[in-house]
């Protein structure tokens, strides 16, 4: 033991400064294009100049480059010399910082995108952004909870490898992080919703300005056979195309109701009438482009009722858009599940901020299991890194899988090959 300690003292005698997550507990030190401003990246600000393509990229850990240490090595700036390299005229923004999630990536795009006016717009996505205030589970193991544990990790390098290569080793280990996430975000899940509705806020203003916007899929990587949250990815690279927005009752507000629990819908509960007149579900203001939607409503007569029973409403900040009276004898026997669609329509250049609602009448009862609606996003493409990236060594150390430089290299060589396809008027994906 004494001659581990001290060989791994001597392996790691940079206490993390120069190996990402190494034992020492010294941050680790970067390299900055701007230190003051913590920007690894040339920042575009103001107007465009003439013939100039702006590039507005937002991403997380990854985008910044944790573990990297030369900031030129960082591929935002790998992307910009080979584009400049074949004679193209162009400038960038970088908005990126470890943690960030969708909903924080879907408020700088609302922000950025009018200002900076982009011509693309390339969103680095990675799993953990699936986490729109869904919290994770502590994933400890056994030895984790001894009272020296702490102690030990912290002033013994011994113990330190050793915890990490058994907490990554061990089952369940790793795939830990993989099966909470193939769980907990299932479609028609409260956290799918959530997610995929910050996603779409994203998409919509990223999509409404500028000429391509590239939603880019980094990988768990390595792997072996099958690739674990595929499913997760193909829903994701789905969005390319027309895909549906749903919306569970646990996303709902409104004075009539409440949310109770209900074992049909995947999300586990609906939102309930308690017998008075009002709102009895309202959802989340959303963002549309111009063009033709349906709003579909699944709902359900809990009570035997006569007459008008419910309205469905379309409304923007103007004023309202569509409406659907309801009568007890459009829907089934009490029970039973009903689909309403109301169509609407959006007209006029930029987006539209809607939001919908079921109002009651007096003493029905009534319950609200979801909203949905189709949308389509014009110039998006959605490229997955994980066949690209899965070759090879890609993490900055044995004890942290972010991207090396060489991983870095690889997607600044795919994005560029994306924004040159779609300069020749193609697309890869």
């Amino acid at each position: 033991m004494a001659l581990g300690e001290t060989v791994l003292r001597i392996v790691f005698r940079d206490h993390g400064r120069a190996t990402m997550g190494a034992p020492g507990g010294e941050p680790f030190e970067y390299e900055y294009l701007d230190q003051a401003a913590d920007a690894r990246w040339p920042q575009a600000q103001g107007a465009k100049s003439p013939g100039v393509r702006r590039l507005l990229v937002l991403g997380d850990s990854i985008t910044y480059g944790v573990g990297v240490r030369e900031w030129q090595a960082v591929w935002p700036n790998r992307l910009l010399e080979r584009l400049v390299a074949r004679g193209a005229r162009c400038d960038m923004h970088v908005v990126a910082a470890p943690g960030r999630n969708t909903d924080q990536h879907a408020a700088a795009a609302a922000e950025l995108v009018p200002r900076l006016d982009p011509d693309y717009v390339v969103y680095q996505w990675y799993v953990n952004d699936l986490e729109v205030r869904q919290p994770r589970p502590a994933f400890r193991r056994t030895w984790h909870e001894w009272s020296y544990h702490r102690w030990l990790q912290t002033h013994s390098f011994l113990y330190f490898v050793v915890d990490d290569r058994l907490s990554k080793m061990l089952p369940p280990g790793s795939r830990a992080y993989v099966d909470f996430l193939r769980a907990t975000f299932r479609p028609g899940t409260a956290p799918w919703a959530r997610f995929r509705h910050e996603l779409h806020v994203l998409a919509a203003h990223a999509t409404s300005r500028a000429r391509r916007t590239l939603v880019l899929l980094y990988p768990q990587v390595p792997f072996r056979g099958p690739y674990p949250l595929e499913d997760i990815h193909a829903r994701i690279r789905a969005i390319a195309d027309t895909s549906e927005l749903d919306y569970p009752a646990v996303m709902f507000t409104g004075e009539a109701g409440e949310n109770v629990p209900d074992p049909w819908p995947p999300a586990g509960s609906v939102r309930q009438s308690r017998g008075v007149p009002g709102t009895l579900a309202q959802g989340p203001e959303l963002p549309l482009a111009a063009g033709r939607y349906v709003l579909k409503t699944r709902m359900r007569l809990d009570a035997i009722s006569t007459g008008h029973v419910a309205t469905i409403t379309v409304r923007s900040r103007a004023g309202t858009m569509a409406e659907r009276h309801l009568y007890a004898d459009q829907f089934g026997r009490p029970g039973s599940w009903t689909t309403f669609d109301v169509p609407f329509g959006v007209d006029g250049p930029g987006l539209e901020l809607i939001t919908w609602e079921v109002s009651v009448t007096e003493a029905v009862r009534l319950s609200v299991e979801s909203f949905g609606i189709a949308v389509r996003y014009e110039r998006l493409d959605v490229v997955d890194l994980k066949d690209r990236l899965n070759r090879g060594d890609t993490h900055v150390s044995v004890f942290d899988a972010h991207p090396n430089a060489r991983a870095h290299d690889e997607i600044a060589a795919a994005v560029a090959e994306w924004i040159g396809a779609v300069e020749q008027g193609g697309v890869a994906r």
